[in-house]
């Protein structure tokens, strides 16, 4: 495999932090490594990425693993401490990695290898996303028999709020006849740097959702969901997608049947880090100071992790998944309440708690409510008053 050397032009001077960048080798060292890494007998896929972790983070690393025995990976992400751009060759042996300091750079050297698909897995943090689908498409354009196939791990292709959370907080289900007043108010974050940052270079709704909607028509040969209430949202903005979406839940692990010990009162628990706004942290709030007034009977158990310290409430903190059976039975949980105030795309701790089979609550959207309700334990809340709440959830239980 032939690669211009002259193309990487591995410049520092935008860096913000040039200590991460010491005892780097030369261009072409770092070049022929690579290039040496990618081995000829194997498909090459392109991974294009986000650098902030969590779960999309976890399902990369899975599909990498799973896949290496037949795939080349080259994973593209933007770092946003040191506005670089960064292709790393994923093999067994570790990853080798280039360093970029602009996007055409990037794409020029893509240009020489021979790539066999291209995965736009998420674009959330990318200091202009819409620009990265432009040169997927340039890509395509120029090697029109690269697959070219995208994830849906969140919304960032309906709107920059990717949980689709308003400048409120709230979710607007889509219905809000003024997004782009929403848009121009949402903070991304706090600090003015990362607003930035994970605005994605938007400037208006109608912008933002003429390039991903071109992008789907002219260069997206396949759509990947994790679950059916995602793919309709997703179609509900961009029609063109239903012939090209697919259904593909996440792998999940199966646990053990929990029998909880029979015991005063009503224990209702949480799972994953509560703290999170998007995770329902304001609904848990809600629920203490409900029931410390109004229900004595009812406590809370967070099996995670929460920013608030309550009578009412226990958190055991962070939690490996063997121990997930364990804690669910010491704590005596009754139900499992995903309490999270956005769609999720998939949501892990639904699949967990049903497979213990445990009675589950959810609201009425995303993809808890599409397993929710269709489980024989499921309870389905169709709105965020903490009376209602409570009260369904004692109904249910019948305690």
């Amino acid at each position: 495999m032939y690669v211009s050397m002259w193309i990487l032009g591995i410049r520092f001077a935008k860096f913000k932090n040039k200590k991460h960048i010491q005892n780097i080798p030369t261009s072409q060292e770092v070049i022929r490594l690579f290039i040496d890494s990618i081995s000829p007998q194997k498909r090459t896929v392109l991974w294009i990425d986000h650098s902030l972790g969590g779960g999309t983070d976890i399902y990369s690393r899975n599909v990498f693993e799973e896949g290496l025995s037949s795939t080349n990976f080259i994973r593209m992400q933007f770092f946003a401490y040191n506005l670089s751009y960064q292709l790393a060759s994923i093999n067994r042996e570790g990853e080798k990695k280039l360093v970029f300091a602009s996007l055409q750079e990037i794409w020029d050297f893509l240009g020489g290898l021979k790539i066999s698909e291209v995965i736009v897995n998420n674009l959330v943090g990318y200091p202009k996303s819409t620009d990265i689908l432009e040169k997927v498409k340039e890509f395509k354009e120029a090697h029109s028999q690269t697959k070219v196939s995208f994830r849906a791990h969140d919304y960032h292709g309906i709107c920059p709020s990717f949980y689709l959370l308003d400048y409120n907080d709230t979710y607007c289900r889509l219905q809000s006849q003024n997004c782009e007043t929403c848009l121009s108010k949402k903070r991304f974050h706090e600090s003015d740097w990362e607003n930035g940052i994970l605005r994605s270079g938007a400037t208006t709704l109608a912008e933002w959702r003429h390039a991903w909607g071109d992008f789907f028509s002219t260069t997206l040969d396949e759509f990947v969901a994790f679950s059916s209430e995602v793919s309709k949202l997703f179609i509900s903005v961009y029609p063109q997608l239903e012939n090209k979406t697919i259904i593909v839940p996440h792998k999940t692990r199966e646990y053990p049947t929990v029998e909880v010990p029979s015991h005063k009162g009503i224990n209702i628990g949480f799972l994953g880090d509560m703290g999170q706004i998007c995770k329902g942290r304001s609904v848990v709030l809600d629920l203490l100071n409900y029931i410390e007034s109004y229900d004595n009977d009812i406590n809370l158990k967070i099996i995670g992790t929460f920013d608030v310290s309550h009578p009412k409430l226990h958190v055991t903190g962070r939690y490996t998944p063997d121990n997930l059976p364990k804690l669910i039975q010491k704590e005596k949980i009754d139900i499992i309440f995903i309490s999270s105030i956005c769609p999720e795309t998939f949501s892990y701790t639904t699949s967990e708690a049903m497979s213990m089979n445990i009675p589950i609550a959810c609201f009425n959207f995303g993809a808890p409510y599409e397993r929710v309700s269709k489980y024989s334990k499921g309870l389905i809340l169709e709105n965020f008053n903490t009376k209602y709440i409570v009260d369904k959830i004692k109904q249910f239980l019948n305690k």
